[in-house]
């Protein structure tokens, strides 16, 4: 029966995708507002920027669909003051469905490689949508590392005292990657507001620049006006040992710009055909980890998930460009 058709989620910086992505089922991040997150517990719901958003899980696309058609705006949540009153825009969906629409593709963004699987579920995909008469263009954005560096500075911006007064009230250790970023030093700095106000200053001048170039892909395509979407991976690893995901850049930078993005799974890890390029030279550190924690034989089998990204609350464009995709995978059947 695969257990629950549905289930509510919420994240900060991919909580809703990853874990999607690592049990081979569907997850959309919607937009500040479009869902209430009023009266959720979250140790960030106060932020005046990059708070948590709402997200949703489900084994089966079309269910996730049918949900966001009926919850994204709905009047129920008239009492949040964040609420947006933007319900599903059905003519949107039908409008992308009915076109060619035209893709980029991120194969990585120069500082942590995707492991191999999704290197061949990204090449694939590419392959395959052009061979269907897509159009999918190469994705070369600004920076997405400082930029995420910058978003969980925002986030521990108070020193992490309300991080870690949240995971004290639990009588619980924080993971380690938590006590890696809000828990080395006994007392983190309060960042001053000055401070404050020069990382949202950076974060805009981000979001400008990726709104400036977003607009500037219509030079680069036949269709003469911007992509629609970017299909990426949402984290460099397949899968990973406990306590080992440690790099959140293409997870995370849906979140600092505030754009919706579903995830699908693609493929599934095959241990003759995503075998460890030895040759190459690692980007980094941080690249080398990750690419030698790859092992063929033991991830053999797993899901292989991606993203797809889209600009702010364009949930609906999101989601037919996830039908799409999903509907090359399976005229090519890859996608089960």
């Amino acid at each position: 029966m695969k257990g629950s058709p549905f289930g509510w989620a919420t994240e900060i910086a991919g909580s809703t995708r990853i874990p999607a992505i690592f049990n081979n089922l569907f997850a959309i991040r919607v937009s500040t507002g479009r869902l209430s997150a009023l009266g959720i517990a979250s140790s960030n719901q106060n932020l005046p920027l990059c708070n948590t958003t709402v997200g949703m899980i489900s084994y089966d696309l079309s269910f996730l669909q049918h949900m966001c058609r009926l919850t994204l705006g709905a009047t129920a949540y008239q009492e949040d003051p964040a609420w947006l009153d933007m319900p599903w825009r059905e003519a949107r969906f039908q409008e992308v469905e009915s076109r060619k629409p035209t893709f980029a593709v991120l194969l990585e963004d120069q500082h942590v490689r995707p492991q191999p699987p999704l290197q061949r579920a990204l090449r694939h995909l590419t392959q395959s949508l052009r061979a269907q008469g897509y159009e999918v263009v190469a994705w070369q954005p600004p920076s997405h590392k400082e930029a995420v560096e910058t978003l969980f500075r925002m986030i521990g911006a108070d020193g992490a005292k309300d991080i870690r007064a949240n995971i004290a009230s639990s009588g619980e250790p924080p993971v380690p990657q938590l006590k890696k970023w809000f828990f080395e030093h006994h007392d983190p700095p309060n960042l001053s507001v000055s401070e404050y106000w020069a990382l949202c200053k950076s974060r805009m001048d981000y979001i400008a620049a990726y709104h400036s170039y977003w607009l500037s892909s219509k030079q680069i395509n036949i269709t003469q006006r911007p992509i629609d979407g970017v299909i990426m991976p949402v984290v460099a690893q397949v899968a990973c040992y406990e306590n080992e995901l440690n790099y959140f850049g293409y997870s995370a930078i849906v979140n600092l710009l505030d754009f919706t993005s579903v995830a699908l799974p693609v493929t599934f890890v095959d241990r003759d055909r995503d075998l460890p390029d030895t040759r190459r030279v690692m980007l980094n550190a941080e690249d080398a980890q990750i690419q030698t924690s790859y092992d063929p034989s033991t991830f053999h089998g797993m899901p292989v998930g991606i993203q797809i990204m889209c600009r702010r609350a364009e949930e609906e464009v999101a989601l037919a460009l996830a039908n799409i995709v999903s509907e090359v995978y399976r005229r090519n059947g890859e996608l089960l």
